[in-house]
């Protein structure tokens, strides 16, 4: 309301003064018209006008900065998410206003992109991803985390089912209190009742003293129900029991007593599945499906294979190891049946065979077929790994590679000096980026889509660079289908 009037009032404002200056104006220019008495109420109002066009430039900046202020916000925000953002000072070759459009347009879509999900990988900063899907579930665990609602996590096995429900707990108000974790897969029923449950002193052979039950350590805080699917079905009966009443018996006791705990449930298992073959109850599925996540595999992430094999790198080798691109290309074809965890294992292997670089023959065979028998990449899966390359600053990028320098021409950034003699930084930045444009659209065969991806901008902003510097596409397409 308060913002409504101010603008309402400002426009009026506006209004008055603009017509006071269009009528001292007009009396000015017919001063000589005028009588006497007109001409001494135009001298009067000069200094209005001059006033009023005061207004109107305090109005104008006042509206500007409104505008402004909303995108300086967003900015900082985005900044704060760790959204990368170009210079504020492009340089001389980025001057022309289609390529200024072009820039605004990938700032505003990068950061439309990042921040619904630059808070939610700030939480979850164990979660490696830059794919769609896994950001998508990133702003889905951001929304489930404060809440106690029951959440069925659904994955394949190595998918990082535990590391999401881990997360979900440390961004809980319960974060301070235990996060218990058992496999329902690993015990029979007899025995995850006890763990479960807990038993008193002689309720069966063994129980030589009265057990505490994993929700009773778990008090206040959350218990992880990994491989739910696989339980026994009387265990399901007791546990659903504990999920509705808020209540637990111990083994071969008479008492119930209360426990808080939030329940979050996992399996690799298509629950529904089970439920028509009478393989698992059907009101437990919905007891503890309130909030179900799933967890894509990795071969339908593959966009997150080079980060995630970037981060496997430094933490298996704890210092800088590069990675070739024909291994990189390897990694990012494979199926990983075993999804994530197949994938750092490999990785580790790998970096105990390399020196300071991860090529083919230090990957497990399943991984580096003969070249007869190996399937080339598709265009897609090409682009994804030179983007990697190009990102990463990779020995096998051959975007990134330093032309080679004339005899007695100083290279940038040699002791000598910055550039050579006569090269101004604005000459350095245009050469650069021609070499760039013509090996992004030698790689592509010319398809300016695809260089397009392969620099990481627009198509038009790719077109009307390769307008400006006069590049015959064409002489690239001939060479790509020969």
């Amino acid at each position: 309301m308060r913002h409504s009037f101010g603008r309402s009032l400002a426009w009026l404002v506006a209004g008055v003064s603009g017509g006071f200056v269009v009528l001292a104006i007009v009396l000015n220019r017919s001063a000589a018209t005028l009588d006497p008495q007109s001409l001494t109420y135009g001298r009067l109002l000069a200094p209005l006008a001059w006033v009023t066009a005061l207004a109107n430039a305090a109005f104008v900046f006042w509206l500007v900065y409104r505008l402004l202020h909303p995108v300086r916000q967003l900015i900082a925000a985005a900044e704060d998410a760790g959204v990368p953002l170009p210079s504020s000072t492009p340089p001389r070759s980025m001057h022309s206003q289609a390529n200024v459009l072009d820039e605004v347009e990938d700032i505003c879509a990068r950061i439309g992109r990042a921040l619904p999900t630059g808070e939610a990988q700030r939480l979850f900063p164990l979660i490696i991803c830059r794919s769609l899907a896994m950001r998508r579930l990133l702003s889905v665990l951001q929304r489930a985390a404060p809440s106690n609602t029951t959440v069925l996590i659904q994955g394949e096995s190595g998918t990082g089912k535990e590391l999401v429900a881990r997360g979900l707990h440390a961004n809980s108000p319960r974060a301070e209190r235990p996060f218990v974790a058992v496999n329902c897969a690993a015990m029979p029923a007899t025995l995850l009742e006890s763990e479960l449950f807990g038993h008193e002193k002689g309720a069966f052979t063994g129980a030589l003293v009265q057990r505490q039950g994993l929700f009773e350590a778990a008090a206040g805080g959350t218990v992880f129900l990994d491989e739910i699917g696989d339980m026994p079905l009387e265990m399901q009966a007791k546990l659903l029991r504990v999920l509705q009443e808020r209540c637990i018996q111990r083994v071969g006791g008479n008492s119930t007593f209360p426990v808080d705990v939030r329940a979050i449930a996992a399996t690799h298992r298509d629950l529904r599945a089970l439920v028509a073959t009478r393989h698992f109850r059907e009101d437990l599925f919905f007891r503890i499906s309130v909030l179900q996540i799933r967890l894509p595999p990795l071969r339908e992430r593959r966009e997150d294979i080079p980060l995630l094999t970037r981060t496997f790198l430094r933490n298996a080798a704890g210092q800088p190891v590069a990675i070739s691109r024909e291994a990189l290309a390897l990694l990012v074809c494979h199926d990983w049946p075993g999804n994530v965890r197949e994938l750092q294992n490999a990785i580790e292997s790998a970096v105990l065979l390399a020196d300071s670089e991860v090529r083919p023959e230090h990957l497990p065979p399943r991984l580096a077929p003969s070249p007869s028998t190996a399937t080339p990449l598709s265009a897609e899966l090409r682009a994804l790994v030179d983007e990697a390359m190009l990102n990463d600053g990779g020995p096998a990028a051959d975007i990134l590679r330093p032309e080679p320098q004339p005899e007695g021409e100083v290279a940038p950034g040699s002791e000598a000096g910055l550039f050579p003699a006569g090269v101004t930084l604005d000459d350095y930045l245009e050469s650069t980026e021609k070499r760039l444009l013509h090996s992004a659209l030698g790689r592509a065969a010319g398809l300016q889509v695809e260089a397009a991806r392969l620099l990481g901008i627009k198509e038009r902003s790719l077109w009307n660079r390769v307008k400006k510097y006069d590049i015959d596409v064409s002489r690239y397409r001939a060479a790509g289908q020969e």
